[in-house]
């Protein structure tokens, strides 16, 4: 179940980013999918609060609210859509934290390796899709300016729909990079370069 786990982690920055083609073609099956799936392990292994220590008080805490703020929401459908995306995030919290240091290192290697093939989508965009994509406006004499300035920019942020959400998800997993895991040097380099040509604060 580990292996599944690890693919839905994997797949994750192109399951959510609205604007890659991935999306389209997961967002219906991802987020119920892996809800149920780690409902199915929560069950399977008997989750208990018990086993994530001190934690179990913020996590409860947490779960309240999110019934509070449900209960008074003013537009109740869209919140109920939003609620999905929270328990998510909750259960993989529940269902991870008392995995054993050597499983919970593999999580943290397949966090490393989605994004550093991010990096290598957003380099490749910024050394291959904007020159093209220049020529591309120079040849058909497009001028829109919103167009031609956010070209011109550079900035990367495939596969997501702005460079500040690519240099937030950076951002996250550059401290994991810090952790003892093989290849550290290649993965600090490779996010704080792509993190750079973000040109996100």
């Amino acid at each position: 179940m580990l292996i599944i786990l690890q693919i839905y982690i994997f797949v994750l920055p192109f399951a959510v980013s609205q604007g890659s083609p991935w999306h389209i073609a997961l967002d219906p099956i991802y987020a119920p999918s892996f809800l149920v799936f780690l409902g199915i392990w929560a069950i399977t292994t008997g989750l208990a609060l018990k086993k994530i220590g001190s934690v179990r008080y913020p996590v409860i805490l947490f779960f309240v609210s999110l019934i509070i703020s449900f209960t008074f929401s003013t537009d109740r459908a869209k919140s109920f859509q939003e609620l999905y995306a929270y328990a998510l995030a909750l259960l993989l919290f529940l269902v991870i934290s008392p995995f054993s240091g050597e499983d919970k290192m593999r999580v943290v290697k397949t966090l490393l390796l989605s994004g550093l093939l991010v990096c290598i989508l957003a380099i490749h965009q910024y050394f291959v899709v904007f020159p093209e994509l220049i020529a591309y406006l120079k040849e058909k004499k497009i001028v829109d300016p919103f167009l031609v300035h956010f070209v011109a920019q550079k900035r990367v942020l495939f596969p997501f729909t702005t460079p500040n959400i690519l240099g937030g998800y950076l951002a996250t997993l550059l401290p994991l990079a810090l952790l003892p895991v093989e290849g550290k040097i290649f993965f600090l380099v490779t996010m704080g370069i792509t993190l750079l040509l973000t040109q996100s604060l």
